[in-house]
């Protein structure tokens, strides 16, 4: 099964399930940013209380981590419902494939395969177009097998390397998660 990361991960992810000729499901994670530099990530979260933070980020008060980790705990809990995440009993014992659009920070994709580990899959597998080189064996600790198409140094925005990069929207992934259902039972 391929397990994409919304929003971006949603496109690259139904390319990778068409391709398997399998299903395609959502893992929603968010980002946590302080207010000052939104598109920073210092920490993550995912479901099952996944908490992760920064190590080289500690300079920021204890007070401001709660108001950041009280806003996207709800925000996480609402994008589960809306993309139908569902319950991470259904992924026991599967193959999953991890999809992201590209891994900048690592922050959102580690926060995934931590949550996912949950899940007892069989083999837990992270594919990404892009990351960023340092990056590469952190990652690779979490997960059973790592493939990257283009691994780079100094990843500084993921959308640099895409010749299409456009902002995607919640509707749109409804839409290409609505997509992947019909290409699924089409096969069928």
């Amino acid at each position: 099964m391929v397990v994409a990361l919304p929003r971006g991960g949603v496109p690259v992810g139904l390319e990778v399930a068409n391709a398997l000729q399998v299903p395609l499901s959502t893992w929603s994670v968010r980002k946590l940013a302080r207010a000052q530099a939104p598109e920073v990530a210092v920490g993550a979260i995912a479901a099952g209380g996944v908490e992760l933070w920064d190590s080289s980020r500690e300079d920021i008060p204890i007070q401001e981590r709660r108001q950041i980790l009280a806003k996207e705990w709800q925000e996480l809990k609402h994008r589960q419902q809306y993309f139908a995440d569902g319950p991470i009993e259904r992924l026991n014992g599967k193959n999953l494939i991890v999809v992201d659009d590209g891994i900048a920070t690592g922050m959102t994709a580690a926060a995934a395969l931590h949550s996912l580990r949950a899940a007892s899959p069989n083999k837990l597998i992270l594919a990404i177009p892009v990351v960023d080189q340092k990056l590469i064996a952190p990652l690779q600790d979490l997960c059973d097998q790592l493939i990257a198409l283009k691994v780079v140094s100094n990843l500084n925005a993921v959308g640099e390397y895409f010749e299409n990069f456009d902002q995607l929207h919640d509707a749109d992934v409804i839409n290409l998660l609505g997509e992947a259902k019909l290409s699924i039972h089409s096969k069928v």
